[in-house]
């Protein structure tokens, strides 16, 4: 059962991970806007 889990979330990674290299750079993905990003959060990465 856990060689079917782990098989599963893989699948789910892989694709997660190439709609991100897809998205990359876009302002929107999948037709769904992408708000600008709050500045005070710009600051908090720092």
């Amino acid at each position: 059962m856990k060689e079917l889990q782990k098989k599963v979330l893989n699948a789910v990674a892989k694709i997660g991970l190439k709609t991100a290299e897809k998205a990359c750079g876009n302002a929107s993905f999948f037709g769904v806007h992408q708000p600008k990003e709050p500045e005070i959060l710009k600051q908090a990465k720092k």
